[in-house]
């Protein structure tokens, strides 16, 4: 498998990252995109069609996936593009080789009311909202070394998320820096 720094060798298309805590919005917003006419990637559904998940974690209710092979599937499809710009969306794809990375949030409270009416098990709902308190995706992108904008969708509809990102794609990326999002409150509130 071949190193990559954001992807920035593998093609001239900018690839951007649509990342999240599970239930943030990005299947939502990744689907704005696409009748947008953007090309969006569904690691979810690549996972499923390429047969990529090595195993089931009971525990905490997840799939386990080969990374190895899911980074090389992206590559793959990233050089079908051929530069054009493309946008991989799943809660892993700021691990996949990208030039850059857009972080969905949203207010923890909002977050497990969400996954709350998805039918998750209270432990899972509970690992996602500290999650999403503590900016885990967020520092996981950080450290990618990729360019990073973090979008707060917690009072925003799923229409004005899409045009956010939209700009962000096209016109203004970096109008969104990391850490513009503080989770910090509500967490003290848990206590």
């Amino acid at each position: 498998m071949p190193r990559f720094l954001c992807g920035r060798d593998v093609g001239r298309g900018v690839i951007a990252a649509l990342t999240g805590t599970p239930g943030v919005g990005k299947t939502t917003v990744a689907r704005g995109l696409e009748k947008k006419g953007f090309d969006v990637l569904d690691l979810h559904e690549m996972v499923d069609r390429e047969g990529l998940a090595t195993g089931r974690d009971d525990e905490r209710d997840t799939l386990e996936v080969d990374m190895d092979a899911l980074k090389d599937s992206v590559l793959h499809w990233r050089k079908e593009r051929d530069g054009d710009t493309g946008v991989v969306e799943g809660h892993l794809s700021h691990l996949m080789p990208v030039d850059r990375i857009i972080v969905l949030r949203l207010n923890p409270a909002q977050l497990s009311v969400r996954l709350i009416s998805r039918g998750w098990k209270p432990e899972k709902v509970k690992e996602n909202c500290e999650a999403e308190a503590v900016d885990v995706i967020l520092i996981e992108s950080v450290r990618s070394g990729c360019p990073v904008d973090e979008l707060d969708g917690t009072n925003l509809s799923p229409e004005e998320v899409v045009r956010s990102v939209e700009m962000i794609l096209e016109d203004a990326p970096g109008t969104h820096p990391p850490g513009g999002v503080d989770w910090s409150g509500e967490v003290m509130d848990w206590y």
